[in-house]
């Protein structure tokens, strides 16, 4: 089974949003940055891993203990083919500036009212709305 990780990182009411650049047909589309957990590689690992090597920031470890539970056992999310995806919570203290790499055509903190009006992968859709009711609640 793929199993892959994902960073709803929210700050000030906003969630980063990236929006791929391949393959071809999902193109444009918006997904949570994250990606493929390697044979033996624990989850936040591999989310400090990912986002290291798609958006250039250091995520530290010790801040991903939250999950946004989904409806699969472990509070995973049901991805296409089978795969499965965890999504880690992350609160940054400050917007920081990020640049798009290879794997994205632009990323952008997308307030709430915003966030499930993007072109979301369509697995991703369902996260996307749960993300939004989170950023909702009152603090």
């Amino acid at each position: 089974m793929t199993f892959v990780v994902a960073l709803a990182a929210i700050c000030d009411g906003k969630l980063l949003c990236a929006q791929r650049s391949y393959p071809e047909k999902l193109c444009g589309k918006w997904e949570l940055p994250g990606g493929k957990v390697r044979e033996g590689e624990e989850p936040i690992a591999a989310l400090v891993r990912e986002i290291k090597e798609e958006l250039d920031w250091e995520i530290p470890p010790l801040q991903l203990g939250q999950i946004l539970p989904g409806p699969l056992p472990a509070g995973n999310w049901p991805l296409l083919k089978g795969a499965q995806m965890r999504v880690m919570l992350y609160h940054p203290r400050e917007l920081p500036a990020l640049q798009a790499g290879d794997s994205h055509l632009s990323l952008q903190w997308s307030p709430v009212e915003k966030v499930t009006q993007l072109d979301w992968l369509e697995p991703d859709l369902p996260i996307a709305e749960a993300l939004s009711r989170l950023l909702k609640k009152p603090a």
